[in-house]
């Protein structure tokens, strides 16, 4: 009998978890890319600072001005501090920006010191639009005093054609290497 009740208990479909991906563009660095460097120095490329609503796998939906929500079986496939600072990493080694770019390590000759903060990554559903929002700034600074250099702040909202996590993700993506690309453009008018 128990064999009868078991199989009827079970649902008849099986849930599916779907991850997604934070990945410059392909064509992110193409813009950019300098002939010879910009920046004559080191520049270390610290890892990217998330808010800790953001920071973990779930991908967060903004419903009301002071309330979030994640979504139950659609996460990030790596965390996207992880995924940004890889990605920025990679953008400013393939932009030529500066002589040498360095992650992960400290050395007592770097010039420059780049800093990535987002404050918000989420779908924003409120008002019943489905758009892709990135909060975040680009800082450069003198590694030798500390002095801010040039600061770099975006709040960039972008609605999506449809309700797509993977459009959302592939957004997000483009989003940040486009406020990358404006950094170093308006970085090359600022520091020298």
């Amino acid at each position: 009998m128990l064999a009868a009740i078991l199989p009827a208990c079970r649902s008849g479909r099986s849930v599916v978890n779907h991850y997604y991906l934070l990945e410059l563009p392909s064509q992110a660095v193409e813009n950019v890319r300098a002939e010879t460097p910009m920046f004559l120095g080191k520049a270390e490329v610290f890892d990217v600072l998330v808010a800790p609503s953001y920071a973990s796998h779930q991908i967060a939906i903004r419903e009301e001005s002071h309330r979030i929500r994640y979504f139950s079986f659609n996460e990030w496939a790596i965390r996207p501090g992880v995924a940004l600072s890889a990605a920025a990493f990679n953008f400013f080694k393939l932009s030529g920006a500066f002589t040498e770019i360095i992650h992960g390590w400290r050395t007592e000759d770097v010039d420059y010191l780049i800093e990535t903060e987002v404050f918000h990554l989420e779908v924003d559903d409120r008002d019943g639009l489905f758009q892709a929002r990135l909060h975040l700034e680009f800082t450069v600074s003198n590694a030798r005093n500390g002095e801010i250099l040039y600061r770099h702040r975006a709040d960039r909202y972008d609605e999506l054609p449809e309700r797509s996590l993977n459009l959302f993700a592939e957004t997000v993506s483009r989003l940040f290497a486009d406020e990358l690309t404006a950094f170093v453009r308006a970085l090359g008018g600022e520091v020298r």
